[in-house]
């Protein structure tokens, strides 16, 4: 399972984006994050799906869950709503990434993307960084974890998929 984010301060200003990747146990196996040029809110939130579809592609990954605060991204990748010119050809090369694939695309509130959404907010201020294990996370985003612990991020907004062929 993959949470993404993207952030602008501005709409358009400075903009980051992080994604991390959950096993079934929803234990993260890997994150990354990366300050990106000034741009808008959705460029940064399909950058960001655009980035772990690559990810999911590396490593070989044919079945997969996106989890998305952003409803546009969401509906768009459903094929719901119409697509923003500013971001059609990210949705393209996502679509392509995952061409094959068995996806589900949730939308999920921005609550249930604490984690994502600090790390988002720190890249901001920090620049481009990779976490490989819990212990290699700052001090802060381990507290999240720990404080989510007992609670599973299971309250979705709208559960749907999409498989591409």
């Amino acid at each position: 399972m993959y949470n993404t984010d993207g952030a602008s301060r501005g709409n358009p200003g400075i903009s980051s984006y992080v994604f991390c990747l959950r096993n079934a146990d929803e234990d993260i196996i890997y994150a990354k994050a990366a300050l990106m040029e000034d741009t808008t809110n959705s460029v940064a939130e399909a950058t960001i799906v655009l980035q772990a579809s690559k990810h999911c592609q590396q490593v070989g990954y044919n079945q997969v869950i996106f989890q998305t605060d952003s409803m546009v991204i969401q509906k768009v990748l459903l094929g719901e709503w119409g697509c923003p010119w500013s971001i059609a050809w990210l949705i393209d090369e996502i679509q392509a990434n995952l061409q094959g694939k068995e996806v589900i695309i949730q939308h999920i509130l921005r609550e249930e993307n604490k984690l994502i959404d600090y790390q988002d907010n720190h890249e901001i201020h920090s620049g481009n960084c990779k976490y490989e294990s819990f212990r290699s996370m700052k001090v802060q985003g381990r507290g999240i974890i720990n404080s989510d612990w007992p609670v599973k991020f299971n309250r979705f907004m709208g559960q749907s998929g999409f498989g591409l062929s």
